[in-house]
């Protein structure tokens, strides 16, 4: 017996599982979808989907940590990139944060649905910090070196997420692929839009 192919086969289809849910939950909404449904569409049986999930709500919930979790590995720097100047990581951090959503807009969708939603509690939203905690330091980081204009990280991080955001929502509404030189214009307007004006240029 194969024990790490078995483990492989029930992680495969673990992941199966959470990506047709999250297709299904968005397209269609979480009363609309049935764990039957889900069932069909994965080619997983209800049973499977139970013994790895039991409730919908936990269903929600896994899918929730599993995309903070892929963001927070897509977007994570390489040991060459943690030696860049701090303007230099603050660029790759947004142009990596964009192209991951922009790769899985389905992420992105669920995330905005469900954001906010009383199956997500603030237990569940302290374990997700930490799959994205480079993030937040990175944040920090600019605080504490007095480069960005507000010294409160509860505005700083929802500034640009929400250009992130931005971004993301013309891509998916439009459905147009940005040009690299427009998301270098967009990402300099955000950096100069937060930064003090003496740190506008290299730091």
């Amino acid at each position: 017996m194969n024990i790490q192919s078995d483990d492989n086969a029930a992680s495969d289809k673990r992941v199966k599982i959470i990506e047709t849910a999250l297709e299904l939950f968005v397209n269609q909404g979480l009363q609309q979808t049935s764990m039957a449904q889900i069932s069909k569409v994965s080619k997983v049986a209800v049973g499977t989907i139970y013994h790895h999930f039991e409730s919908k709500d936990q269903l929600v919930q896994e899918i929730y940590i599993h995309i903070k979790k892929s963001f927070g590995k897509a977007t994570l720097f390489s040991e060459s990139e943690r030696k860049y100047t701090f303007k230099e990581r603050f660029w790759i951090k947004m142009k990596s944060s964009y192209e991951f959503f922009a790769l899985h807009p389905f992420y992105f969708l669920f995330d905005e649905m469900h954001n906010h939603s009383p199956l997500i509690s603030k237990k569940l939203r302290e374990e997700a910090t930490k799959y994205y905690q480079e993030s937040y330091d990175l944040i920090n980081e600019g605080i504490e070196k007095d480069i960005f204009s507000s010294k409160h990280i509860h505005i700083i991080g929802p500034w640009v997420y929400n250009a992130i955001s931005t971004l993301i929502k013309i891509k998916i509404n439009n459905e147009i692929e940005l040009p690299e030189e427009d998301l270098k214009d967009f990402i300099k307007m955000t950096w100069n839009g937060i930064t003090s004006l003496h740190h506008s240029s290299e730091k």
